[in-house]
């Protein structure tokens, strides 16, 4: 998925504790990665889910109708919104801390290790990006002001 300049507009400030620059440098970076990838990476991909969620994002696939990018761990089909987010990462925490202790998530891993370092980066504002991110790859998008 590309992120495009109309995503970028579309991002609520209320959804995010990082400068919008920086969430929209590493949502592009890990939709960049996931297109690249010849096998899944599963952290990169839960980073992507939250980027969109908080971004309410549409999400594009290759085939089949266009959709809201539903909320990373719970999968509701919900728009992102402030007390949404808090709930959301409340959940992703407490499946990273059960997940520990079954099996769960082990047809994805990282995954969870990637939404909740997102959450907590993105929402909580703690901590550096849960991807790294090259200036010199990145596209920067600016959002249309005219």
């Amino acid at each position: 998925m590309d992120v495009t300049a109309a995503d970028v507009d579309r991002i609520p400030l209320s959804n995010l504790r990082v400068d919008r620059g920086a969430f929209v440098a590493v949502w592009a970076a890990a939709e960049r990665r996931l297109d690249d990838e010849a096998e899944p990476d599963w952290h990169t991909a839960g980073v992507a889910d939250v980027c969109r969620w908080l971004a309410q994002a549409t999400v594009r696939p290759a085939s089949g109708p266009w959709f809201a990018a539903p909320a990373p761990a719970t999968s509701r089909p919900e728009r992102a919104l402030p007390e949404r987010i808090d709930a959301e990462w409340r959940t992703a925490e407490a499946l990273a801390c059960r997940s520990a202790t079954c099996a769960e998530h082990a047809e994805r891993p990282g995954w969870l290790d990637g939404v909740c370092a997102a959450f907590r980066w993105a929402w909580c504002g703690e901590g550096g990006p849960p991807l790294s991110v090259m200036a010199d790859s990145c596209t920067v998008i600016t959002p249309d002001r005219g």
